[in-house]
């Protein structure tokens, strides 16, 4: 669901669905990038889940991380490819961020946070609030 600003809603937006494939996520952007009638948005945020899935389901080396980062670079692409067609790659900018990185982790340096004692509080310094 979009969020509203003062009431107002965003004039172009989609609810989240892993469902939807990357690239038909891309051809909605381009689409609304590329709209005849009406104005054209002046910020598009799309998110591309599926590397970070892979990572915390296989590991950030699996096979599965590597393919999913291989589609996520496609999909980039496929946009960038898009704008470049549209005439539009030299007066847009493309900022790809990440939440987190991902390292591995030995087993022995892991915790289950079932194992977390509910009973007791965690107690925090003032200097680190």
């Amino acid at each position: 669901m979009a969020a509203s600003r003062d009431g107002v809603l965003p004039r172009y937006w989609h609810d989240f669905d892993a469902g939807i494939p990357l690239d038909a996520r891309i051809d909605h952007v381009v689409d609304w990038m590329t709209a005849a009638d009406g104005p054209r948005p002046g910020l598009v945020a799309v998110y591309l889940e599926n590397v970070d899935r892979a990572g915390h389901d296989h590991g950030p080396h699996a096979p599965q991380t590597r393919a999913a980062i291989r589609a996520a670079d496609a999909a980039v692409g496929s946009l960038l490819a898009h704008l470049d067609h549209a005439a539009m790659a030299e007066r847009t900018n493309v900022v790809v961020v990440s939440d987190h990185g991902m390292a591995d982790v030995a087993a022995d340096h892991t915790w289950r946070s079932r194992t977390w004692p509910r009973w007791r509080k965690p107690r925090w310094s003032a200097s680190v609030r």
